[in-house]
């Protein structure tokens, strides 16, 4: 928790080995953010693969005029820095991979998303309307320059964002005949 935000994961991997990650991290006082990955592919290969972009993943920005911390990266600025490092270090067989990642102002509540080929994230207000957060961006490792859409969501009080991957519908099968709770949007 920080301030008036909860964070909450469940996380359910398809095997020991996978190629999903996410990491929540307080960026500052009034920062929080959170990122989640998909690896293209399964076990030990796309294991790597987001060991790699984990520790690649640069959400601070240190240069000549920052004192200490320096300052905060935006959502679209580290996925294209990321991708460009991906693209960069491809080997023979090239690795690819979904990413979104968020910040929350704790002050303002508003929330910035970015995405790389990611399933979209969706918007659960508090009176209960599901969103889709539809912001543009191609898959991490693909195109050198792809520059990826900042979109900025005004939360309220008792309004959830949804990240998840694209597991998300096997690890919570509908039941036959039930209308699934997006259905629609």
């Amino acid at each position: 928790e920080l301030r008036d935000i909860e964070i909450n994961v469940l996380f359910r991997p398809a095997g020991y080995v996978s190629g999903d990650i996410y990491d929540v991290r307080r960026l500052d006082d009034h920062h929080v953010g959170f990122f989640l990955v998909d690896a293209v592919g399964h076990g030990v290969p796309a294991a790597l693969m987001t060991t790699y972009i984990k520790s690649a993943m640069m959400l601070r920005q240190l240069d000549a005029e920052s004192a200490g911390d320096g300052r905060i990266v935006s959502p679209n600025e580290a996925l294209a820095r990321l991708n460009r490092d991906v693209t960069h270090h491809q080997s023979i067989s090239v690795r690819t991979a979904t990413a979104v990642y968020g910040i929350i102002d704790t002050r303002t509540l508003e929330a910035r998303v970015a995405r790389a080929g990611h399933p979209f994230p969706l918007l659960l207000r508090s009176d209960g309307l599901i969103s889709p957060i539809e912001t543009d961006g191609a898959i991490l490792g693909v195109f050198p320059d792809e520059q990826y859409e900042l979109t900025r969501i005004q939360l309220a009080p008792g309004d959830r964002l949804i990240f998840h991957s694209d597991g998300f519908e096997m690890a919570f099968p509908r039941k036959k005949g039930e209308r699934s709770s997006t259905q629609g949007i």
